[in-house]
């Protein structure tokens, strides 16, 4: 199974999200001995498969197998199991930015991570619930100042203190904040694999440009987001309409073909969803 897994690793680097899928499939296959994927437990390869389906567009494929592991794990189950459920659920939201379709896991508080964190966040300023985000705004620099979770941590918790900023009317200071954060990032090694900061730095800057009306540096952000995280679904998409809100329609069709090529199989209106999913008002 971890050689037929291993090839994935290029694969990814690359973009090649059917290819990604496939060969995660063939390991748990060959791992297990049997087929049925939703009976797969949450680990390495699953998690691949999960952030592959993510990019193809496969919104009711993840979803329907991160609530039958949610209903099928407990809390005596393995810790790295409960862990890789966890992410699986947090990175299903932070790329769908749908915060309700996925029942929280049953996991102590002590297990809540800074993705999950990210991910309560983000539903909180997605909702303008500005109590809420400072809470978890809070608790993410917390783990940060901590070094719980050492790096990731600190990548993200400028990422809510900056939406608070927003959502108290000071969308320049937001970016400031934002705009060190890439720096940071970039001197880490490159992620082969689905990034372990679930929001990686120029994404995470290159939206709020694109929320604040910037939409001509939100398109630079997002064209540096895709050097270091190639070929990802939620950035091609931004990319596309910041684009189109700037005025540079070739840049927007060009992320598009790419986009549409990720999701030639996957749901129907799996655009649309991406699309959506960076307006606010829905």
């Amino acid at each position: 199974g971890h050689a037929q897994h291993m090839t994935t690793h290029i694969f990814l680097a690359l973009g090649m999200w059917d290819e990604v899928a496939r060969q995660n499939v063939v390991a748990m296959q060959a791992a297990t001995g049997n087929s049925d994927s939703l009976s797969w437990a949450p680990g390495h390869y699953t998690w691949w498969l999960h952030y592959a389906r993510l990019q193809q567009g496969k919104w009711r494929d993840a979803q329907a197998w991160v609530r039958a592991q949610s209903a099928r794990i407990g809390t005596d189950a393995p810790l790295p199991r409960q862990r890789f459920l966890q992410r699986l659920r947090d990175e299903y939201q932070v790329t769908v930015q749908y915060f309700d379709q996925i029942p929280e896991h049953l996991l102590t508080e002590a297990m809540a991570g800074p993705t999950t964190v990210l991910a309560r966040g983000l539903a909180a300023w997605q909702s303008r619930n500005g109590l809420v985000l400072a809470q978890e705004a809070r608790a993410l620099r917390e783990l940060a100042d901590r070094e719980v979770a050492g790096e990731v941590a600190r990548l993200l918790a400028p990422q809510l203190e900056a939406l608070l900023l927003e959502l108290g009317g000071r969308p320049d200071s937001a970016t400031a904040l934002l705009e060190a954060t890439p720096a940071f990032e970039a001197t880490l090694p490159m992620d082969f694999g689905p990034p372990a900061v679930v929001r990686p730095a120029h994404e995470a800057l290159a939206e709020l440009l694109l929320v604040t009306g910037r939409h001509t540096e939100a398109q630079a952000a997002f064209s540096r987001a895709l050097l270091r995280t190639p070929g990802r679904s939620r950035t091609l998409a931004g990319l596309v309409l910041a684009g189109r809100a700037g005025g540079d329609t070739a840049a927007a069709e060009r992320a598009l073909r790419q986009l549409r090529e990720n999701l030639h199989d996957g749901d129907a209106g799996a655009i649309d969803v991406l699309f959506v999913s960076f307006d606010r008002r829905r």
